[in-house]
């Protein structure tokens, strides 16, 4: 079962185009921006979370980005 969805979503992925991703990513930033309309609580949390769940959040991405191949 998880190889099927593992070979799917390699084969969603690599059929994608560099708009497609970006698209993505808008869609992503404007459910952000309506959950965060309707869920007013999340937008009353101190500037400095906000920092600490960025941080803790890109690690990984970073380190895979950043890390030299050998």
């Amino acid at each position: 079962m998880f190889k099927f969805i593992k070979d799917v979503n390699e084969n969603f992925i690599n059929n994608m185009q560099w708009y497609d991703v970006s698209l993505v990513k808008l869609s992503v930033c404007i459910i952000t921006l309506l959950i965060a309309k309707y869920v007013n609580i999340l937008l009353l949390a101190p500037w400095y979370w906000y920092v600490l769940l960025f941080l803790v959040v890109s690690a990984r991405p970073y380190y895979l980005v950043f890390k030299k191949i050998n």
